[in-house]
């Protein structure tokens, strides 16, 4: 995170106003972020990746589960129309 800081102005002696628009005399300061912060963003990386993994996984399942249902099916379809033809 960054925050603006009012700088000394080489070329005015104006002093500066709370609120005012910063010019060329303004720098960026840098905060390093906390651990904690870094922390929670790493947890929440590895959450995310298992949330894909599982996600994948499901998506499988039920494609697994699409098929062997279409097969039972058929297969009743089948046996079906033998009886009919017997």
């Amino acid at each position: 995170m960054a925050e603006l800081v009012d700088a000394p102005d080489s070329k005015s002696g104006s002093a500066r106003s709370v609120g005012s628009i910063p010019t060329r005399g303004t720098k960026v300061q840098a905060y390093d972020i906390p651990p904690e912060i870094s922390e929670l963003q790493n947890k929440n990386f590895q959450l995310q990746n298992k949330n894909d993994a599982l996600k994948k996984k499901s998506f499988m399942a039920f494609s697994v589960l699409a098929v062997i249902i279409i097969i039972g099916l058929t297969a009743i379809n089948h046996t079906s129309h033998r009886n009919d033809e017997s």
